[in-house]
């Protein structure tokens, strides 16, 4: 859990900032997504903000400090995404929230997670009892494809 830096800035030059949590596939918005805003100041210190993302996955951060933060979305079939990361866990962009900024239309884009499903039948589409299963990605390895 974020715990709010320590006010040392007037109240108008508190920031604000507004955005949309949106699913990497389809462009839908994600709902119910926790949206974290994490200051990096003193990344060991867990001081930030966290909301949850509304039905049209909008969410906002009102009265927060001035300051450079990692902005960051998780929710249960999503993978833990940062704001304008290339892929999945990588960090993101640093964003730079100035005194009395106000910003919109912030989107954080998250990726879904994969799951594969089917079952295992025989040359005679009967299921076959306690088939095994593996899963595997091609990688370049020593300048050959490969398995892994």
């Amino acid at each position: 859990m974020l715990t709010p830096p320590q006010s040392k800035t007037p109240p108008e030059q508190k920031c604000e900032l507004h955005g949309k949590v949106i699913d990497s596939l389809t462009a839908e918005p994600v709902r119910k997504a926790t949206v974290s805003l994490r200051l990096l100041l003193h990344p060991e210190a867990q001081e930030g903000y966290s909301t949850i993302s509304q039905a049209d996955g909008s969410f906002a951060f009102a009265s927060i400090e001035p300051g450079d933060y990692d902005l960051s979305a998780v929710r249960p079939g999503y993978l833990n995404t940062h704001f304008e990361s290339r892929k999945a866990n990588w960090p993101g962009v640093v964003l730079s929230i100035r005194p009395a900024e106000k910003k919109n239309n912030v989107n954080l884009v998250i990726i879904p997670q994969g799951a594969i499903s089917g079952k295992i039948v025989d040359e005679d589409g009967d299921p076959v009892a306690q088939a095994m299963v593996s899963g595997l990605r091609l990688a370049w390895l020593n300048g050959k494809v490969r398995q892994l």
